[in-house]
């Protein structure tokens, strides 16, 4: 994805962003723009925010589902260290984090692997087995 973007002067200004669809989607939305009485913009920022949305509830269950598996772990001299090591890695996101305290649904385990050993499920995973 391309984007130019001017610096927004008022709340209400628009960064101008170029995408790339395939005509078949592309079709597909513009009919349901039809459909809705809707703008082709308007159909293509509210799927935008609907995935942004899904996608930070999958990364904040996920987050979720890792801390009650930590804290359901037996409490050994090094379990508030692995907690730790947990809330570094999660802080290490810092303003990149998308799920930014939502909660969601789990991720499917094709997504937790696409994200690489550098991802969140990475960091857990090693956390949670050094605890």
């Amino acid at each position: 994805m391309g984007s130019r973007t001017a610096k927004p002067q008022a709340a209400s200004e628009r960064v101008v962003t170029t995408v790339r669809l395939e005509p078949a989607l592309h079709a597909e939305l513009a009919a349901l723009g039809e459909l809705e009485h809707a703008s082709f913009n308007q159909v293509v920022e509210a799927g935008m925010r609907h995935y942004v949305q899904h996608r930070r509830d999958v990364l904040e269950q996920r987050l979720e589902r890792a801390l009650k598996a930590l804290r359901a772990r037996p409490k050994g001299g090094d379990f508030d260290a692995a907690i730790a090591r947990l809330v570094e890695a999660e802080a290490t996101l810092g303003d990149a984090d998308p799920a930014q305290g939502r909660l969601g649904q789990r991720p499917t385990d094709a997504r937790a692997r696409s994200i690489g050993d550098k991802g969140l499920a990475a960091r857990v995973r090693s956390l949670m087995a050094a605890g």
